[in-house]
């Protein structure tokens, strides 16, 4: 039985994100789907500072324009780099696990990187390598599907990694539009996500659900994983 889950690479995502992840056992990186329009956590994400949630946004060329993520380029690196690294400093340096994970984060900023795409998915990548195990990580770009937004397409992501589940969110939007009598026709069983945001410790105050997943980690280290995944 191979479960897949399939999402749009998100800039340093939410622990939502991260729970799919771990409950999957390939993840495929939606890169090939259109950038969305309007805001969007492909390319900003929330963490919490000493006056509350923060806004960690990356500056994009043609947003609106209907580009593929794969193609969607960063703009002025240089500049935002800087100031979403000193912006972590200043939410986490007294977080506990700060010194032990703030580096990973770092070597990836310091990359020679211009598309957003791989930008987000190397940060995945590499914030992923705190857990115990992590799933087989593809980009729907590689398989070489033609990308049409249908539900069909996804259907032949899963059955193209010899997928028989496919994990899912329960979001209004997927609830509202998802056929699962079309992955049953290809012998694929569909699995809603089961994720309920965990309370943890967190610096500067009451408790913010739903920021990066970098709040965890920063906050619980190795912990981290044992919290996401007690009440799947």
């Amino acid at each position: 039985m191979t479960t897949v889950a399939i999402h749009q690479p998100n800039f340093l995502p939410w622990l939502g994100y991260f729970h799919k992840l771990l409950n999957c056992d390939v993840f495929i990186f939606l890169d090939d789907a259109q950038f969305p329009r309007g805001k969007s956590f492909v390319s900003r994400v929330s963490v919490k500072s000493p006056g509350g949630p923060l806004w960690l946004t990356v500056p994009v060329q043609g947003k609106g324009s209907f580009l593929p993520i794969k193609n969607t380029v960063m703009v002025d690196p240089e500049k935002w780099r800087k100031k979403h690294l000193k912006t972590l400093q200043s939410c986490y340096a007294r977080a506990p696990f700060f010194a032990e994970y703030f580096p990973a984060i770092q070597q990836v900023y310091d990359l020679e990187c211009s598309l957003l795409a791989d930008f987000n998915i190397s940060l995945i990548k590499r914030l992923a390598g705190v857990f115990s195990s992590s799933p087989h990580m593809v980009r729907s770009s590689e398989l070489n599907l033609d990308y049409d937004g249908s539900l069909d397409h996804l259907v032949k992501l899963v059955r193209c990694m010899g997928g028989t589940r496919y994990l899912t969110g329960k979001g209004r939007g997927t609830l509202r539009h998802l056929d699962q009598s079309a992955f049953a026709r290809e012998g694929i069983e569909v699995v809603f996500q089961s994720f309920v945001h965990p309370e943890y410790p967190q610096l500067w105050g009451e408790f913010i659900p739903n920021l990066s997943i970098v709040d965890l980690i920063f906050n619980c280290g190795k912990q981290s994983e044992k919290i996401l995944l007690k009440k799947s």
